[in-house]
């Protein structure tokens, strides 16, 4: 969809059948989430998929329907009719059978549809609004479960980052909680993730995109991944790339002893020193500060988005109310 620039079309369609539009994590920014047509990345929630089960037909275009981890995605049959069009013929039921297939780009097949469709009646009504205020319901469930800070922190970012800036997430607690669905994209290609479920490589995608494309980036990174690639700072300070860097801070690997609580019962060797990312950051030119508040968040922030080149933000979660799926070290951590 975005490599093939099909977002005006996307959007043609979807308000002349009235219908929903649901993306995937990479297709976010195909349809401004603001649209009101667009429910977002949310076709693996179980309540999404309730709300979508008495579709007749589901138009699936450029979706490799990503099962994830241990296959668990499968289990999302797209309900009635499957329409797939994708590029790669490969992928056409690939992961569920589809009534139609159809190798084609994205743009110029949905220009043929439209084209072909006459006189067509809006979408059943009922059906939409039970999609519509089930996809409320998440998302209000969604920031009720990131605890009393992380919501502000959240909007923070959103306000402060310009409309076309980019949001680069690296495989993360902060990314899986709020920057993978509820932090709005407004735009194609102003959002990206690694595609695979390694942490480490966000900090590299971020360079890369804000060198490309000259515009404000801000990165999502957890303390344990940003290790991997800590040592680009000195190259983002050399090269004065504009990239903000917010490091959510856990003194650890967070999604490890998450699933390790989970699948185990018991969380072993996840756990790092306090690392100072601000200190680091510093002592290879790049600016920073930690921040232990959403005050202090805030207005680094600002300060952030104030200054030409990169800029860190050391994100202390500690000192922040926790969202779920968050575990915290069971020993406090000594600052370095």
């Amino acid at each position: 969809m975005i490599a093939a620039g099909a977002g005006p079309a996307l959007q043609a369609l979807a308000e002349r059948l009235d219908a929903p539009v649901i993306t995937t994590v990479d297709g976010r920014g195909a349809l401004s989430e603001e649209h009101p047509l667009c429910i977002g990345n949310y076709y693996q929630s179980a309540g999404i998929y309730q709300a979508i089960r008495d579709a007749e037909v589901t138009l699936a275009i450029g979706t490799r329907f990503a099962v994830g981890v241990d296959g668990q995605g499968a289990r999302f049959v797209p309900p009635g009719d499957l329409i797939q069009i994708d590029i790669d013929p490969n992928m056409i039921g690939r992961t569920h059978p589809a009534t139609l297939g159809l190798a084609a780009d994205a743009r110029l097949a949905l220009d043929a549809i439209a084209s072909k469709l006459g006189a067509v009646s809006g979408n059943d009504r009922q059906f939409n609004e039970t999609v519509l205020v089930a996809s409320e319901g998440i998302r209000r469930a969604m920031r009720k479960r990131l605890g009393a800070d992380f919501p502000r922190i959240m909007d923070a970012m959103r306000a402060q980052l310009p409309r076309d800036g980019l949001v680069i997430r690296d495989q993360t607690i902060a990314a899986y909680n709020f920057g993978n669905q509820l932090l709005p994209i407004y735009a194609p290609r102003t959002s990206m993730n690694p595609a695979s479920g390694a942490i480490g490589p966000g900090f590299p995608l971020a360079l890369g995109a804000a060198v490309a494309t000259g515009r404000r980036t801000l990165l999502l990174h957890g303390d344990g991944g940003f290790m991997f690639h800590a040592t680009e700072l000195a190259t983002a300070a050399q090269y004065q790339v504009p990239v903000v860097i917010c490091v959510f801070n856990d003194s650890g690997y967070g999604v490890l002893r998450w699933l390790q609580d989970m699948r185990l019962g018991r969380i072993n060797e996840t756990d790092l020193g306090k690392v100072d990312f601000a200190k680091m950051a510093e002592s290879m030119g790049v600016p920073g500060q930690r921040v232990q508040t959403v005050e202090g968040f805030e207005a680094a922030l600002a300060t952030a988005m104030a200054t030409e080149g990169p800029y860190l933000i050391d994100i202390d979660m500690d000192h922040f109310a926790p969202m779920e799926v968050s575990v915290m070290p069971k020993k406090k951590p000594q600052s370095a």
